[in-house]
């Protein structure tokens, strides 16, 4: 969802999906239909990059500085890694169950943890 193409057919409207809650305390309320936009898995290093700096750019506007130092952090050992292209499926994978974790209960990403290497290690 955070690709300029993406965030562009957003704020346009274009070929935008919606769904509405039809259960909780937000109930009637509509939110962008995940299945609009393409899925992570084909994205170029560049398109990647291009998301990645977006995200970056959310999560500093909406978060305290020690979680977007965080995703700074990560941000720079993933593009630090001499590897990268050859790895590059790896770190989309690990950065995917980052995200989602994050999505479903925020935490401050600390990249020299056990348990961020061992993620890493088993994608």
């Amino acid at each position: 969802m955070l690709t300029t193409v993406a965030l562009n057919n957003i704020k346009t409207n274009q070929d935008m999906k919606y769904k509405c809650l039809t259960y909780g305390s937000g109930i009637g309320k509509t939110f962008l239909d995940e299945a609009a936009f393409p899925s992570e898995d084909p994205l170029s290093n560049f398109e990647f990059g291009q998301a990645y700096t977006n995200w970056l750019t959310l999560i500093k506007m909406v978060s305290e500085p020690p979680v977007s130092l965080g995703w700074c952090a990560h941000h720079k050992r993933m593009i630090s890694d001499r590897g990268f292209v050859e790895w590059a499926l790896a770190w989309h994978a690990h950065d995917r169950l980052l995200c989602s974790c994050f999505m479903q209960k925020p935490f401050i990403l600390d990249v020299s943890s056990p348990a961020y290497e061992k993620q890493l290690e088993r994608v």
